[in-house]
């Protein structure tokens, strides 16, 4: 038991050395944001606001509720 214990508290200091740090998480947090809000956001909204009135809104209306 002791050494399954040794062996995780040191294999845990292992990967201390290899995180990301806290500023570049929010950047790639903020990023993806950017991505996904403007990107997706720019072809989705058009086709759910401006369809034809016999057309199915539910592909548009599922990815602009994701």
């Amino acid at each position: 038991m002791t050494s399954t214990a040794i062996s995780a508290s040191t294999s845990n200091s292992a990967s201390d050395d290899r995180e990301v740090s806290l500023l570049r998480l929010y950047v790639l947090r903020a990023t993806y944001l950017l991505v996904l809000g403007i990107g997706l956001g720019a072809m989705i909204l058009p086709e759910l606001i401006g369809h034809a009135p016999m057309s199915r809104g539910v592909i548009p209306s599922l990815l602009a509720a994701v």
